[in-house]
């Protein structure tokens, strides 16, 4: 189990940060795709809309969150996500952000 601080380090890795920004785009490149069925889907969005105008900053909030979500796992094993499960973590959190 990881602990605080080592999710704090986490949520500051380069690698780790540029890796979420481009799970960001592609989540909301994927929202932006999907039917006007989903569930909350004007709400997902927008949330599309403001993680395209800052990919970054929106990038730090939603890697926050997966480490929060990740916190059963040791620091090694969340350090070397592969891009699928990181891409996964990142789809899960947006409707904690909507």
């Amino acid at each position: 189990m990881a602990t605080y601080a080592e999710l704090y380090t986490l949520s500051l890795d380069a690698a780790l940060v540029q890796r979420m920004t481009i799970a960001v785009a592609v989540a909301a490149e994927n929202i932006n795709a999907e039917s006007v069925q989903v569930y909350q889907h004007a709400e997902r969005v927008a949330w599309a809309k403001r993680a395209m105008q800052n990919p970054d900053g929106m990038a730090r909030q939603m890697l926050t969150l997966a480490l929060a979500q990740s916190r059963a796992a040791d620091a090694a094993t969340i350090a070397a996500v592969d891009d699928a499960t990181l891409q996964a973590a990142t789809d899960a959190a947006v409707s904690l952000l909507l």
